[in-house]
């Protein structure tokens, strides 16, 4: 894939080739929609994932004491726009704000994040009208929405999303975690979610039947007992560990 200038925000994406081991079609990428908002939908999608799926089957919601509130979404796409209107089925990242229903795609693909606008969008304060990839720190224009885009930790490809502008989400959250495998919580700035006063750190990473388990380096409760090696994070159930405290929900707004 040919790169930009090292002084380059971004580099234009151009679909790959993979190994057929990694259980992914040969191109890794291509378009739902054209490059340019407006004109219809090409017929390619990446495989298991449609624009009419409800993603909040692939979410939670992550509470933090003393921290905040994320929204974790377990999918490789996150379409960005509205929200639905009552009874119907919004984008994975609904915000608050004057934006089209379908106003962006962000997928993880090979390692990388792709920003597919659907509508005008911007990297790092330029236009953008095709898939683009985003590098650590962009700066993601859709409308008055400003989202950072952020991935703290060299060896996970989990990525985060805070809202700049303002402009909240719904459900209501912090940021959003796009997760791969794992992710760290935790004091350092490597950490995706930022805990200043915990001591250790904690790892949440991807269980059987797409749960989550919880892994720290102290003995661990949930629901105030306590459990030999790593705790699964099921909806409702409390996690302690030995300066945190956790849990998700299951997500009930899009």
């Amino acid at each position: 894939m040919p790169l930009a200038a090292e002084d380059q925000p971004t580099q234009w994406y151009a679909p790959q080739r993979r190994p057929a081991a990694d259980g992914v079609a040969s191109i890794s990428l291509r378009l739902r929609e054209s490059t340019r908002p407006g004109r219809p939908p090409e017929e390619g999608t990446v495989p298991g994932h449609s624009p009419t799926d409800d993603p909040r089957h692939e979410q939670r919601m992550l509470w933090v004491d003393g921290v905040g509130g994320y929204l974790v979404s377990l999918a490789e796409d996150l379409l960005i726009g509205q929200p639905a209107a009552p009874g119907g089925i919004g984008p994975g990242l609904a915000i608050l704000a004057d934006l089209s229903r379908r106003h962006a795609r962000l997928s993880r693909t090979g390692g990388s994040y792709v920003l597919t606008p659907l509508a005008e969008a911007t990297v790092d304060d330029r236009s953008i009208d095709g898939p683009t990839v985003l590098n650590d720190g962009a700066l993601i224009g859709l409308g008055d929405v400003r989202l950072r885009f952020s991935r703290p930790h060299a060896l996970s490809a989990s990525a985060l999303l805070t809202v700049e502008s303002g402009h909240r989400t719904t459900p209501a959250a912090d940021a959003v975690l796009m997760m791969a495998e794992s992710c760290i919580l935790g004091p350092k700035p490597h950490s995706h979610i930022r805990c200043p006063h915990w001591q250790d750190e904690a790892i949440l990473f991807r269980g059987g039947d797409e749960g989550l388990v919880c892994r720290s380096g102290a003995g661990l409760l949930v629901d105030g007992q306590p459990i030999d090696g790593p705790a699964p994070v099921s909806p409702g159930k409390r996690i302690d560990g030995q300066d945190f405290a956790l849990c998700v929900e299951e997500v009930t707004e899009a």
